[in-house]
């Protein structure tokens, strides 16, 4: 990454949530033909707020002073540590977004929460039999190939060895680059094929916290 003078990494304040957002909809809601033009930004909010609702640790990755990368998560015996202002602000354009996608797109809100419903069934092994979820990992485009998402996936790990948590899990699809989970020694425990997006092949993840840096 050309200028790559100063990275700094911190948790997450309800100011960096628009950016998430459009992260968020740049890397999976790519704009439809006939579509509101801001009908892919109220999806990607939706999302958002699902993920990150309750989370209790977070990495933002700043280059220059700039977001360049993502991670949040839930580590269950920390559930005291969940931010008001950023629940809030998520509601907030949660609330939002659906007022708004109700006349834009209705049929979006549907298959967001179809979607949901399915995740949560894929998930519902690995939620109870592990200590933690990283539910978010997302960088920058230009970001990438720089170490930067190791050293971020590494800050979660040394999360989870400090609040004594052994295992974790994460929810991942086809449409993202598994093979660096693969690489970093998670095992995948669970697949389905996609009743609402049928391109998509949907994935569970297992971890150990005691995996190498």
């Amino acid at each position: 990454m050309p200028g790559m003078n100063k990275v700094t990494m911190r948790r997450i304040m309800p100011q960096d949530i628009p950016w998430i957002i459009s992260l968020d909809q740049r890397t999976w809601y790519p704009h439809e033909e006939g579509d509101a033009p801001e009908a892919a930004q109220l999806e990607a909010t939706l999302e958002v707020e699902a993920l990150l609702t309750g989370i209790t640790w977070s990495c933002v990755v700043e280059v220059n002073d700039k977001p360049a990368g993502i991670a949040v998560g839930t580590i269950n015996s920390e559930k005291d540590a969940v931010d008001p202002a950023i629940q809030a602000e998520l509601t907030r354009l949660g609330d939002e977004a659906r007022e708004q996608l109700a006349r834009l797109k209705p049929q979006a809100i549907r298959f967001h929460a179809a979607d949901i419903a399915e995740d949560e069934k894929l998930e519902k092994h690995a939620k109870a039999t592990t200590d933690a979820e990283l539910r978010l990992f997302m960088m920058e485009p230009e970001a990438r190939g720089y170490h930067l998402g190791s050293r971020t996936f590494n800050q979660w790990l040394t999360a989870l060895r400090q609040a004594q948590a052994k295992t974790y899990f994460l929810f991942t699809d086809s449409s993202c680059s598994v093979g660096f989970y693969d690489h970093r020694g998670l095992t995948r425990v669970a697949s389905m094929k996609s009743a609402i997006y049928p391109e998509l092949e949907k994935y569970i993840y297992v971890g150990m916290a005691n995996e190498a840096d």
